[in-house]
């Protein structure tokens, strides 16, 4: 079974689709030990999709325990950064959480927060690399009028 997700040729099949869906079910199911391989295909997926620059959709299980109740678990607000911020996948695919789950809104919420929580963060921390980038050219030309000064 495992074959069948790791065929010799997926760089050419990544490379004849238009879009990469990575289902993580289907891939927990496909492989063994059971869910101990899905980061690292998951992983491996993403890499290759973005090598071959072809856009990927993560899926399954995103946020599944809000199919209950309101408020995600810690692992699975960790594993939508890694994907929305660490992986850059173009689409997050929810399912049970948004078509029988009692709280699919907030699902969206959740979505929706950390991508614009992530986007303050980038700005944030550009600004702070800008501001050191600046301080330090301030410091180097300091430096060399005192080496210019001791020389003279």
């Amino acid at each position: 079974m495992a074959e069948a997700i790791e065929p010799v040729n997926i760089t050419s099949i990544i490379n004849e689709c238009d879009m990469i869906m990575i289902a993580r079910g289907d891939l927990a199911l496909e492989t063994t030990p059971v869910h101990i391989r899905v980061p690292f295909i998951q992983n491996d997926l993403v890499q290759r999709c973005q090598i071959q620059n072809k856009p990927f959709i993560i899926a399954t299980q995103i946020l599944e325990s809000m199919i209950t109740c309101p408020v995600p678990t810690r692992a699975e607000v960790s594993d939508l950064y890694r994907a929305v911020v660490l992986d850059k996948a173009n689409y997050i695919m929810l399912s049970g959480e948004a078509a029988v789950g009692q709280y699919p809104k907030e699902c969206v919420t959740i979505m929706h927060d950390l991508i614009q929580y992530n986007k303050i963060q980038t700005v944030h921390t550009n600004k702070k690399l800008k501001t050191k980038t600046i301080e330090k050219k301030i410091t180097t030309k300091r430096n060399l009028s005192k080496i210019k000064r001791k020389r003279i």
